[in-house]
């Protein structure tokens, strides 16, 4: 489930936190995060936990903004959070979108519960939201729901698109 697409003031969100650093923008974030994942039936989950940036990105912001905002959407659920995901590889950032398609790679950190509730930014492809979900059951999720802040809009993966096809 996201909260809408990725344009306009939602974008200037996002890339606020993101490349701005203002983490203070994450709580106005945090309350229609935690809205939508009740929408999506997640009172019974275990733990919240975040697709986890790539390693470069976390270092030249020196915060993971999934992190940030799995934090926040955590106390408002009153679930605990917990880093249950560690990411293999760099950052998918301006490869084309069929290589994109394949996702970066994940694997599980410690024990996972049966129910977790995935929070992450912004969804392009749906392929960091799917390799996610897929090393967590792997180590033991029965169910994973997954939240976003926005996903791409479909004129920008149209244009992704266009830009592999020719």
């Amino acid at each position: 489930m996201a909260l809408a697409t990725y344009d306009d003031d939602l974008r200037r969100l996002v890339l606020a936190i993101k490349r701005d650093g203002r983490r203070d923008l994450v709580r106005s974030v945090a309350r229609p995060l935690a809205a939508a994942a009740r929408r999506a039936g997640i009172d019974d989950v275990d733990v919240v936990t975040w697709v986890p940036s790539a390693p470069e990105h976390r270092v030249a912001r020196g915060f993971d903004q999934g992190r940030l905002l799995a934090r926040a959407v955590g106390r408002r659920l009153d679930v605990p959070v917990r880093r249950l995901l560690g990411r293999r590889g760099r950052s998918r950032r301006g490869v084309e979108l069929a290589e994109r398609r394949s996702g970066p790679s994940f694997g599980a950190l410690g024990t996972v519960p049966a129910s977790v509730l995935l929070i992450d930014d912004v969804t392009t492809t749906g392929s960091s939201l799917e390799g996610a979900a897929a090393a967590l059951r792997a180590e033991g999720a029965q169910r994973v729901v997954a939240v976003v802040v926005a996903r791409a809009a479909a004129r920008v993966t149209a244009q992704a698109h266009r830009s592999t096809a020719g």
